[in-house]
Formats: C-alpha cells, structure tokens, sequence
C-alpha cells in the first residue's frame, strides 16, 4: 500500500511540477494558461466520482448539468487569465456571478420542469421532496468542487506571474506537507484517535505532526522557494507569519479531509474512487485543497505573507 502511494504520488508531482514550470516560464502572458486545463480536469473527476456515489446510494442527478454548473464557475474564475485587465486585484467576483447565474438556471428548469405529479424521496422517516434535494445536491457539489477548487485559479492570477505562482504553490506544499506529516507520523506513534466514529485512522498525533510539517513546508517556501521563483523578502521583517500560513493551512486541511470522511462515510465507501493506486480517487486528493485554497487566498489577499 505504502509503496502503491509512493508511486501514484511521485507521479502526481511530476505533473504538477512540470505544468508549473511551464506556466511560469511559457505562460505568453497569461499566467494560469496551463495550470488550468489541470485544475479543471482533476475538478470534472472529482465531480464523477461523486456522482457514481450518489448513483451507488439510488439518487441520480443530472450528470450534464452538474459538470456544466462546475465548469462554468471555473471558466469564470479565469476570467483574468482570458481578460488580464486588471492582473493586480485578483478576486472572486466572476466566481461568485457564475455560481449565481448556475442558482437561477438550475431553478428556472425545476420551475418550468414542474408537473405537479408526487416526486417524494423518503430518507428513513423523513419524507422530503425530491425536487428540492436534487436541487440542494447539485448546488453543493457545484459549490463543493466548483467554487473552492476555483480560489487555486485566483491564487495563480493573484498580483503577477511570480507572486501568483508563489502563492498557489505555497498552498499547495503546504497542504500536501500537512497530508504525509499526519499519515507518518499517524502510522509511527498514532495512539489518541481524533475522530474514532467518523475517520478510525486519524489521530491526534497525526495531526500534531501535520501541523509540523506544514510549517516546515511554510519556512521552505519562503526561503527557497521563492528566490528559486524571483520572489525574495516576501514579508522577511515578520518571520513568523509563514508559520502561522503553515499552521493556518495545516487546520484547514484537516477540516476538509474529515469533511471527504464524512461524504465517504454518508455513501459506505473507504475511497471515493480507484483510479490513483495506493491514494484511492481524485477527491481523496483534492479534499484538504478544497479548504486550504480558500483560507491560503485570504492569507494573501489580506497581507500575511505579501
């Protein structure tokens, strides 16, 4: 398993890394240019992966408006790599637009789709209309997937080339550091569950040891990362404001890894899918990003660490 995790890992990085190199050195003058297909790409699997889940428990939804509904909150979000106009002040406001226009097309075809005819969906005692949980499951993985995974598109585009690109990878490192310092050290000297009922496997020395390395990650990212890039003495006077990026990171993460453990939990599944050997699915991934890209965006946006 071990083994497994390594090489599916190894190979994700190498992609990262070379889509990376190539969006900040061949980029043509729009940062973000390649690293986009790739954020849509793992976004719409993640999607499907939890639409076969939903499918697996009995309730469909429109798989076709579920993936345009996403798609179209992260073409939005690109919107300052299509249109750098303003490059310098990155923000959410295409993304929030989109998610609203996908708010009154997703009710106006329920509206018009109306017949009157009994559509109930009975949830143990509970009986709701179905109408109003398609609409509710769709909204939440549109702003699920859609809108969180769309702040890593805001993070590229975040000032200029460099900065945006340190941005985005810091979140990135130290997210991901966060992820292998809890399964270590979890694996090593795991003894006081965190959360027994919903995640047996995480422990609070798990976290704790997450919590380490993603300040590690942090304190890397300033000091070598950075030049490496072309962005030196990112704050350098306040020394440990990366480690509370690292930290800040590191809570997130885990906030959005027990939230995946709760969906996987609700659908009586151990992976959210098979296609990454050792890692299980692509939401398996992507859970802990979906928090921290937000929390990382404010970070920079409000002057922790730019």
């Amino acid at each position: 398993m071990l083994l497994l995790r390594l090489i599916s890992a190894t190979g994700l990085i190498s992609v990262l890394v070379g889509v990376a190199w190539l969006d900040l050195k061949w980029h043509g003058g729009r940062p973000g240019i390649w690293l986009l297909p790739l954020v849509i790409l793992l976004s719409l699997l993640g999607t499907i992966e939890l639409l076969r889940m939903l499918e697996r428990k009995g309730f469909a939804l429109s798989q076709l408006l579920v993936i345009a509904g996403v798609l179209a909150v992260q073409v939005a979000a690109a919107v300052p790599i299509w249109c750098p106009c303003d490059p310098g002040q990155p923000s959410p406001f295409w993304t929030l637009l989109a998610f609203a226009v996908v708010i009154v097309i997703l009710l106006t075809l329920e509206a018009f789709q109306y017949d009157g005819s009994p559509d109930d969906y009975k949830n143990g005692e509970f009986l709701l209309s179905a109408r109003l949980v398609r609409i509710a499951i769709t909204l939440l993985i549109v702003s699920y997937i859609g809108v969180l995974t769309s702040f890593l598109i805001t993070l590229r585009t975040f000032q200029n080339n460099e900065i945006g690109m340190l941005a985005l990878l810091s979140v990135i490192i130290c997210t991901k550091a966060s992820d292998t310092g809890a399964y270590l050290v979890g694996r090593k000297l795991g003894r006081r569950k965190l959360a027994p009922r919903l995640s047996p496997g995480k422990t609070i020395e798990g976290a704790l040891g997450g919590f380490l390395l993603a300040c590690l990650g942090a304190w890397m990212v300033k000091s070598w990362l950075g030049p490496i890039i072309g962005v030196a003495g990112v704050n350098v006077s306040i020394p440990w404001n990366w480690l509370v990026f690292g930290l800040l990171i590191a809570i997130a993460g885990l906030a959005g890894d027990l939230t995946e453990s709760l969906i996987k939990r609700e659908f009586d599944c151990k992976d959210s899918g098979n296609l990454l050997p050792g890692m299980g699915g692509i939401l398996d991934v992507l859970d802990s990003l979906l928090f921290t890209a937000p929390v990382g965006y404010l970070c920079w946006v409000f002057g922790l660490i730019s």
